[in-house]
């Protein structure tokens, strides 16, 4: 018939202005450009579906194409959205080629994901398919680069945090979303060096500067997550917030006091077998380790706010920052903790860092509560504990005739909560000084020692040839270490020295 002649040459350029054809007039038409469709608005998106040649421009200026019909098709190119507001959410879901100016004027796609984000790239979705799509929602100046490589990120991890740049998460890939929900002045440098923060540890601390976690990769998230007062300070030159108190007159005391000089000669090596008759060598020496760990001296002066030295200036200002809004609750002796790490490399005396001083039981628990427990320590590393004055070496006066008595804990068959309990439970018993005059003078201080395949406790006495003081300070330890560890769990404690 006359119109089916028609049908058969009629060419593309006969339909440009025809309201009425359904989707399926230009299905298998192949040859059809985009600009047959520009004034048609009433095809449906099913239209296009099989026709994989048109050029993208077809639909910039249709509006009632569902967003589904992108769907199966790979070949258009971004601008083919451009104007085309009302296409749903699912529209990116199959299609792995759109370049990025395929969302710049889309502002009414309902994959929320991207409403409110102006300045996303095309790529920052390109690889994460878990993502959902609340979590940019409220995120007006991350880069698209921050997302490409966190495939685990859960979508609320970033809603309410609008400062981060995008190199924050990069490379840490282990944070649960809350981490930075509530963290407004984090900048992204803080967290990407970190590894090993939990999200828990930063959530509720609006003050922390960045460079204090860049550098510091051992702190634990308890240390993190109950300071809110931290200021800033370098790694290099930690604050010393107390090396001195005031007495109950109103005077000043030094906490230590002038170190005797020891030379590299007094020190010499403990075999891993036991320490020798003349004690020589130190007690951090033993077994030691590869130096290559991440925990360094001025990760724990940080971790504890303490230092060994300050400036008269200093001392002056922390005295102001750390008067207390209560009064403290004084101990009868003063006492410094100590820092050792095993270095080849450097002169033992080098290794032996004094990182804190405290005379008062609230400045024991804040040490306590906020330096790293010591089974979390690297093999190699030591904490120290001993009267102020007193450095933890056998040629110091109050050591040079003493002994000690050891305990030792398999690392495979301890657990380190053990370890810790019992640390700060000797450390009680020590400090708090509840036993007789001729008990108290033979207690020096205590070391817990951390190595490859077993944790060692130790508390060193003054006096060896006072034999019953000795075994009355042995007792005493062992009843303090069996308050972490059942008294039939609990090994022989060993007596070293000349008594």
């Amino acid at each position: 018939s006359f119109a089916s002649i028609f049908a058969a040459t009629n060419r593309a350029d006969s339909i440009v202005n025809s309201k009425e054809l359904t989707g399926s007039a230009i299905v298998d038409n192949k040859e059809l450009t985009g600009s047959a469709i520009v004034d048609n608005k009433e095809l449906t998106g099913s239209a296009i579906v099989d026709n994989k040649e048109l050029i993208g421009s077809f639909i910039a200026d249709n509006k009632e194409l569902t967003g589904s019909f992108i769907a199966d098709n790979k070949e258009l190119t971004g601008s083919s959205i451009a104007n085309n507001k009302e296409l749903t959410g699912s529209f990116i879901a199959n299609n792995k080629e759109l370049t990025r100016s395929f969302i710049a004027d889309n502002k009414e796609l309902i994959g929320s994901s991207l409403a409110e984000n102006k300045e996303l790239t095309g790529s920052s979705i390109a690889n994460n398919k878990e993502l959902t799509g609340s979590f940019i929602a409220n995120n007006k100046e991350l880069t698209g680069s921050f997302i490409a490589d966190n495939k685990e990120l859960i979508g609320s991890s970033l809603a309410e945090s609008k400062e981060l740049t995008g190199s924050s998460i990069a490379e840490n890939k282990e944070l649960i979303g809350s981490s930075i929900a509530d963290n407004k002045e984090l900048t992204g440098s803080s967290i990407a060096d970190n590894k090993e923060l939990t999200g828990s540890s930063i959530e509720n601390n609006k003050e922390l500067i960045r460079s204090f976690l860049a550098e510091n990769k051992g702190l634990t998230e308890i240390f993190i997550a109950e300071n809110k007062d931290l200021s800033r300070s370098s790694s290099n030159e930690p604050i010393d917030s107390s090396t001195k108190y005031k007495k109950e007159d109103g005077s000043k005391r030094s906490l230590v006091a002038d170190q005797p000089k020891l030379t590299e000669s007094c020190h010499n090596t403990e075999e891993e077998s036991g320490l020798s008759s003349s004690k020589a060598g130190a007690e951090g020496n033993s077994e030691h380790t590869d130096s290559s760990s991440t925990l360094d001296c001025n990760s724990v002066c940080e971790a504890a706010g303490e230092c060994s030295t300050s400036t008269n200036a200093e001392d002056a200002a922390s005295d102001a920052l750390v008067e207390p809004l209560m009064e403290k609750h004084l101990l009868n002796s003063c006492w410094t903790l100590w820092f050792y790490k095993s270095d080849r490399s450097r002169v033992w005396l080098d290794s032996q860092l004094p990182v804190a001083n405290f005379s008062s039981v609230e400045d024991f628990w804040r040490i306590i509560n906020f330096a790293m427990p010591p089974s979390r320590l690297p093999p190699g590393c030591d904490y120290s504990v001993f009267r102020a004055g007193c450095p933890p070496m056998w040629e110091a006066p109050d050591n040079c005739n003493g002994g000690r008595w050891m305990l030792s804990l398999d690392r495979r068959s301890t657990e380190a909560a053990l370890v810790d309990k019992a640390w700060t439970e000797a450390l009680l018993m020590a400090i708090g000084e509840d036993f007789s005059d001729r008990v108290g003078r033979q207690i020096c201080g205590l070391v817990v020692q951390i190595r490859s395949r077993h944790y060692r406790l130790c508390l060193w006495t003054r006096h060896a040839a006072d034999q019953p003081g000795c075994f009355a300070v042995g007792r005493l330890f062992r009843s303090a270490l069996q308050k972490a560890i059942q008294p039939d769990a609990l090994p022989a404690l060993i007596l070293r020295g000349a008594c």
